[in-house]
Parts: C-alpha cells; sequence; structure tokens
C-alpha cells in the first residue's frame, strides 16, 4: 500500500469517527419531539410580555417624590408619593405608556379631601427619568397637557434609580 493511499484511509476514519462521536453528542433526536408533545413550545408570532418594577427618587431639601413603576411591554403601572415639607403631600397611582423615550402616564390621587386626575410626563435619559413641566386644561376629569410638544423637561425634575422597597 502506498504511503498516500495510508494516509487517506487514516483521515477516512478519523472523519468517520468524528461524525459518530458528534452525532451522539446531540441526544436522541426524540427529546425535542417529546418536548413539542407536551407544549413546551411557544407558537412563532406569540408576544411574551416582559414585566420589570422599578423606583426612582427626587429629592431638594427635605422634599421628596418617590415614584415605582411596572413596565410590561409598552404599558405601565405604579405609584407616585410626594412627601412634601410643611405642606400636604399626596399619593396615588399612575398608569400610562411608553411614547418613544417620553413616559405618559394619569396621576390618579387624593390631596386635601378631593380626588385628582393629572397627566404627568417623563423623559428617559440614561438610567434616570425627567419629570418634565407645561400648561395643563381639564379635559374630562383629568388635567392634561396642552401641547405635549412645549412639556419642559430641561427644567425638570430629575429621578435618580433607587431599590425598590
Amino acid at each position: 500500500m502506498s504511503e498516500q493511499h495510508y494516509w487517506r484511509m487514516i483521515i477516512g476514519i478519523l472523519g468517520a469517527a468524528a461524525l459518530l462521536i458528534g452525532g451522539a453528542c446531540q441526544g436522541p433526536a426524540s427529546s425535542q419531539d417529546e418536548n413539542r408533545a407536551q407544549g413546551d413550545t411557544v407558537p412563532q408570532g406569540t408576544v411574551i410580555p416582559v414585566v420589570v418594577t422599578s423606583c426612582y427618587l427626587y429629592t431638594r431639601e427635605q422634599d421628596s417624590v418617590r415614584l415605582s413603576i411596572t413596565v410590561a411591554n409598552d404599558s405601565v403601572s405604579g405609584t407616585l408619593h410626594f412627601k412634601n415639607y410643611q405642606i400636604d403631600g399626596s399619593q396615588g397611582t399612575v398608569e400610562g405608556r411608553f411614547r418613544g423615550d417620553t413616559l405618559f402616564v394619569v396621576y390618579d390621587f387624593q390631596a386635601e379631601g378631593t380626588h385628582n386626575r393629572t397627566e404627568e410626563a417623563f423623559l428617559k435619559r440614561g438610567v434616570d427619568l425627567i419629570r418634565g413641566f407645561g400648561d395643563r386644561r381639564p379635559v374630562g376629569n383629568t388635567y392634561r397637557f396642552t401641547n405635549r410638544g412645549a412639556i419642559d423637561f430641561e427644567a425638570g425634575q430629575i429621578f435618580q434609580p433607587v431599590p425598590c422597597d
């Protein structure tokens, strides 16, 4: 047998052995079929909601505002708590959604014995949320921004992430 023929035979045997060993490492082909039969797969096109809870805090001197939100896809719900020094605070729920990098929510709360609903806007910048200010007017039972494009985030309150309690 020639040396060239010998090496071809060795390479062929090694290649066949590699294929057999590689195939054996994948486990039985039926395990994937068993998972499908048990319903462990998600049909194509199904949206799996991602739920994330985050908390933010704004402080200035002895005043603080705490925002806690749970985001599921683009819908948001949570709480907003204004703790003011020497004046009444307020606390209530928020519900809304992200529009691009801006979170718009309706803040539903009790203050000084009256029920209120106010639209709030928070611009996402890095890890922070910046509360915007602007003119509002009553629309139904909610005070809404008169012009969302004119909301001032530069003079806004910067909410920084904090651990959720």
